[in-house]
C-alpha cells in the first residue's frame, strides 16, 4: 500500500507540474482575506441591527483574519476554515479527512488531485494557500519553551475631543481620563500550550486610582493544554463554547444571514481559550474534553458577573431581587455605574458528548445556569415570556451527516418546562458551481436559552419561526452570485411591534473579476418588517419596505498598490405613514503597501448623507490588527481616516487617526458622551512584539 501510495503521488507531481498553478505570494492571501472580509462584513452588518452599534465583535473573528493571511495546513485544517476560507464542500472536506484516515497525512499538496471531489480547479485554487506539515509531535514537553512564541500587545485609544463627562465634576461626570488602555500577552508552545493574560481600561475609568487601584478595570487570563493522549485540551480561565447549531448554547459569527450558503450553518469548535480585550460575552471558569476522534466528552464550569441594581424583596428583605441587563456593556467610569458593578452572578455548569463517524455526528450537551439573585419577570407587555428566576436548564441534541454530496444537520433543545428550540438545515452541493442552504427554526414563544446563539433575528433564540434558503451559483471563472430570502414570523409581541408579526428579507449579491486586477462587487437587499406607529388611541401596525444597494470596484494596478471606491444607498418606505426616507455613501479608499521597506499605507474620504439614524449605512474600515470596525454613517457628513503600519522583524506599529466631520449640526452625541463642536476624532495606536 506505502509504494502504491508513493507511485500516485510521484504520479500527481509530475502531472500538476504540467499544469500552471498561482504562485504563493501575498496577493493570492490579500484576495482571500478581502473575500473573508467580505463575508464578515454582511454577516456582522445583520448582527449589529439586533444587538446594537456598539458590539464588539473583535475577538470572535481574529482568527479568521488571521487565518486568512496565512497558509492553512491541509493536514489539521478545522471544518470551519475548510468552509470559510478554503470554500470546501462538506463532502469535499469529508473525503479529506477520509483519505488522511486511510493513508495518513499529506506528504505533498499534489496528492490532492488523487483525493475524490476535488477536481482540478479546486486544487489550483487552493494550492497557494494551503501547506503540506505533520501534525503529529514526539515528547511533547522535550522542548517545551525551546520552541515556544511570545507576542505582546499594547494598544492606546483616545477621543481627542473634550466630552461632556469630563467637563463635570466627579459627582455627576467620569471619574477617570478619556484614554483607552489595552494590553495582551500570549505564549505558544508547540500546539501542546498556550498562555494568555490581557486587561483593559475603557475611556473614562480610573486607573491605579479610586475604585481601580489594581490597574486596568478588565483583566482576562487562560491557561490551555492540549493533545495530551486521550485528553484532548484543559482550559482554566476565560473560554468560548460551541456545541452543535448554538439553540442553547454558542458563540461565533457563523449560523447568520448574509455571507453565503456555507456561513448560515455553525461549526461545532467545542473550547476555544480566549483572552479578550474587551468585556463581551465568555465563560469563566475551567472546561475539559477527552476523547478521540471516535468519541469524546466535555464537561465545563463558569461562573460570570453582569451589572445592575439589587434591591431586597417585598416578601423578604433578607432576600435581594436584581433589576438590570444580563447584558454587560463593561463601563465603570461613573460613580453610579461603579455601584452597579457585579452585583449579579451567574453560574453555568454542563456537558457535551459527541460520536463521530465518518459520515455522521451525534452530540448530547445539557447546561445548568444559576443566579446569586432573583430576576423578576418584566412588566413591559413585549417581554411577558422573558426569563425570570434564579435557575435555567436546558438540554439538547444536535446531529450532521453526509448523503453522497449533501449535508444534513440540525439541533433540537428543551428548557425546564419542556419549551422546543428547533433548527433543522441543509446543505446540497448540486453541482462544483451550485451549493445550496436551507434553514428551518421554529423557537417557541416561551422558549428560554440564556446563552442560545443559533441561526434567527432575536438574541437569544425565543419566538421565532421562519425558513431561509440561500443559493451560491458560481458563473464561469469570473462572476459569482448569492442569493437568498428569509421569510420569519413572531407569534408575540416584540420591541416597538406592538403584536404579531410576518417579515421576509431577500438578498442578492454579485461578485464580478472582468480583469486580473479589477474586482466588482454588487449587492441588493430588500426588508419588509412590520413597526409601531401612533394610531389615535393605541400604536398601530405598519409596514416599513427597506431597500439597500451597495457598489463596490476594487482596483489593483499593482501588487503594492490599491484603489477602493465604494457607493451605497438605503430607501425607507413607511406604509402606513405614506413616506420615504433615503440616505447615501460615497468612499474612496487607498492603500500601499511597500513590503521590503515593512510600511503599509491605508486611507478613506467618505460623504454621506442621510435623513435620520433608521437610514444609516454600514461601511467596513481597515483597523489595528485583532480590531474589526464597521462604522454606522448616518446624518449629514464627511468621514476620513489614515493608518500607517510599520514592521520590523520582531515588531509592528500602527498609528490610527479617523475623524468624522458633520455639516447638518453643531454637537456630537448626547448626555457625558456630547461633544460641542460638529467633529469627532479618534487616536488609536498599537504596539505588537514577536518573538
Amino acid at each position: 500500500m506505502t509504494s502504491l501510495r508513493k507511485f500516485i503521488t510521484t504520479a500527481m507531481v509530475v502531472s500538476a507540474a504540467i499544469c500552471q498553478t498561482n504562485a504563493q505570494n501575498d496577493t493570492v492571501h490579500d484576495a482571500v482575506n478581502e473575500q473573508v472580509l467580505d463575508n464578515l462584513e454582511y454577516i456582522i452588518e445583520g448582527k449589529l441591527e439586533t444587538v446594537g452599534d456598539e458590539t464588539d465583535f473583535s475577538e470572535e473573528i481574529s482568527e479568521l483574519l488571521v487565518e486568512g493571511k496565512s497558509q492553512s495546513n491541509i493536514n489539521s485544517v478545522s471544518a470551519q476554515i475548510a468552509a470559510i476560507k478554503l470554500q470546501l464542500t462538506d463532502y469535499q472536506y469529508y473525503q479529506l479527512q477520509k483519505y488522511i484516515y486511510t493513508y495518513g497525512e499529506l506528504v505533498s499538496l499534489y496528492e490532492l488531485y488523487a483525493i475524490e471531489g476535488f477536481d482540478k480547479k479546486t486544487v489550483e485554487r487552493i494550492i497557494p494557500i494551503i501547506k503540506a506539515n505533520p501534525t503529529k509531535r514526539r515528547k511533547p514537553f522535550a522542548h517545551f519553551f525551546r520552541n515556544g512564541r511570545h507576542e505582546l500587545l499594547l494598544r492606546y485609544g483616545q477621543i481627542l475631543e473634550k466630552q461632556e463627562g469630563y467637563a463635570k465634576t466627579e459627582t455627576d461626570g467620569y471619574l477617570g481620563s478619556p484614554a483607552r488602555l489595552a494590553f495582551k500577552y500570549t505564549f505558544r508552545s508547540n500546539d501542546i500550550f498556550t498562555f494568555g493574560i490581557s486587561g483593559e481600561k475603557d475611556a473614562g475609568e480610573q486607573f491605579f486610582r479610586g475604585a481601580e487601584k489594581q490597574g486596568f478595570d478588565f483583566y482576562s487570563f487562560h491557561l490551555e493544554f492540549k493533545n495530551l493522549g486521550l485528553l484532548r485540551k484543559v482550559v482554566i480561565g476565560d473560554y468560548k463554547l460551541n456545541f452543535g447549531q448554538g439553540v442553547i448554547l454558542g458563540s461565533g459569527l457563523t449560523g447568520t444571514k448574509g455571507g453565503g450558503a456555507v456561513s448560515c450553518r455553525k461549526f461545532t469548535t467545542g473550547i476555544r481559550a480566549v483572552t479578550p480585550i474587551n468585556e463581551g460575552e465568555f465563560l469563566r471558569g475551567a472546561a475539559i474534553e477527552v476523547g478521540n476522534a471516535s468519541y469524546n466528552g466535555t464537561i465545563f464550569y463558569s461562573h460570570t458577573f453582569y451589572d445592575g441594581k439589587t434591591t431586597p424583596s417585598e416578601s423578604n428583605e433578607d432576600e435581594l431581587i436584581f433589576e438590570g441587563s444580563l447584558n454587560n456593556t463593561g463601563y465603570h467610569r461613573t460613580e453610579n455605574e461603579i455601584e452597579k458593578k457585579n452585583a449579579l452572578m451567574k453560574r453555568l455548569y454542563g456537558f457535551h458528548v459527541q460520536i463521530n463517524r465518518r459520515i455522521f455526528r451525534l452530540g448530547v450537551q445539557g447546561i445548568r445556569s444559576e443566579f446569586s439573585h432573583e430576576i423578576l419577570p418584566n412588566e413591559k407587555t413585549y417581554q411577558k415570556y422573558k426569563f425570570s428566576g434564579k435557575g435555567s436548564s436546558n438540554l439538547s441534541i444536535d446531529y450532521q451527516l453526509i448523503l453522497k454530496k449533501h449535508l444534513l444537520y440540525g439541533e433540537i433543545g428543551t428548557d425546564k418546562n419542556f419549551r422546543i428550540g428547533l433548527l433543522q438545515g441543509a446543505t446540497f452541493n448540486f453541482d462544483p458551481c451550485v451549493k445550496m442552504s436551507a434553514i428551518f427554526r421554529y423557537y417557541d414563544k416561551k422558549f428560554t436559552a440564556l446563552n442560545s446563539n443559533a441561526f434567527g433575528e432575536n438574541s437569544p433564540n425565543q419566538n421565532e419561526t421562519g425558513l431561509y434558503v440561500v443559493t451560491d451559483i458560481i458563473l464561469g471563472r469570473k462572476a459569482e452570485i448569492s442569493v437568498s430570502g428569509d421569510f420569519y414570523r413572531h407569534n408575540w409581541l416584540q420591541y416597538g411591534i406592538d403584536a404579531p408579526s410576518k417579515n421576509c428579507d431577500f438578498i442578492c449579491q454579485a461578485k464580478i473579476s472582468p480583469a486580473k486586477h479589477l474586482k466588482i462587487g454588487l449587492r441588493y437587499d430588500y426588508r419588509h418588517k412590520a413597526y409601531n406607529t401612533s394610531g389615535e388611541h393605541l400604536n398601530e401596525i405598519g409596514i416599513r419596505h427597506r431597500h439597500r444597494v451597495k457598489a463596490a470596484l476594487t482596483y489593483t494596478p499593482y501588487n503594492f498598490l490599491k484603489f477602493k471606491t465604494e457607493t451605497g444607498f438605503i430607501a425607507n418606505r413607511y406604509e402606513t405613514a405614506k413616506k420615504t426616507k433615503s440616505g447615501v455613501l460615497f468612499l474612496q479608499d487607498i492603500d500601499l503597501n511597500l513590503e521590503k521597506a515593512g510600511l503599509s499605507i491605508k486611507a478613506r474620504l467618505a460623504y454621506f448623507d442621510t435623513d435620520s439614524y433608521d437610514e444609516r449605512i454600514y461601511a467596513y474600515e481597515s483597523d489595528l490588527l485583532y480590531s474589526f470596525t464597521i462604522t454606522p454613517h448616518f446624518d449629514t457628513g464627511i468621514r476620513g481616516f489614515l493608518m500607517i503600519k510599520y514592521g520590523y522583524k520582531w515588531f509592528d506599529i500602527w498609528v490610527r487617526v479617523a475623524r468624522t466631520f458633520y455639516t447638518n449640526k453643531e454637537s456630537v452625541g448626547s448626555g457625558l458622551e456630547k461633544i460641542d463642536a460638529p467633529h469627532k476624532t479618534e487616536l488609536k495606536a498599537q504596539l505588537v512584539i514577536k518573538m
